[in-house]
């Protein structure tokens, strides 16, 4: 019988604090960058998006996506905006753990009837969910319950169903390990 050694190598930046504000981790997964899970997936760091117009609004990055400098006291750099229907960001996000998952996306809005959903590996898991319409800059949480998730690597995928959405991040935490 021959053995072969076979040797796994991962680059991962920790997940870290900075003014009390919590920074993505990530990991290189088959030579690419992936958000690691349990942690915070920053909307404007998107891996693949799809965007109406090629025109860039907003203060912060460039590109056909818009974004701008947030106001959120919870954290995040910047946030997407001016988002239109059937516009989505997806993202490569590595769980280190099977098991049952709760998400929050952070989210702002000012116009009535807006919402978006959440698909993980192509299925939707949030249903529509309805956006807030304090305003621009105004942040809340809408959470998702159960999210199972094997060990590996997973495309979330964030699915503006009618425009008009501010999104600063999504936050992964673990509440069962399976």
């Amino acid at each position: 019988m021959k053995w072969t050694s076979v040797l796994f190598f991962a680059v991962a930046t920790l997940a870290t604090f900075k003014n009390g504000e919590a920074e993505a981790e990530t990991i290189k997964v088959d030579g690419a960058d992936a958000y690691v899970v349990p942690g915070r997936v920053e909307a404007e760091a998107f891996h693949r998006f799809k965007d109406t117009d090629l025109a860039h609004a907003g203060n912060c990055g460039t590109g056909p996506v818009d974004a701008e400098v947030t106001s959120d006291p919870t954290g995040g750099n910047c946030n997407v905006g001016w988002t239109a229907p059937g516009e989505w960001l997806e993202y490569d996000i590595f769980s280190q753990t099977k098991g049952v998952f709760g998400m929050k996306v952070r989210v702002a809005g000012q116009m009535p009837d807006t919402r978006l959903h959440v698909e993980l590996d192509g299925f939707n898991i949030s249903n529509s969910l309805l956006m807030p319409q304090a305003g621009w800059q105004v942040w809340d949480d809408r959470v998702i319950d159960d999210v199972y998730m094997a060990c590996g690597k997973h495309r979330l995928r964030v699915y503006i169903e009618s425009g008009s959405v501010n999104i600063n991040y999504m936050d992964f935490w673990l509440k069962r390990a399976l």
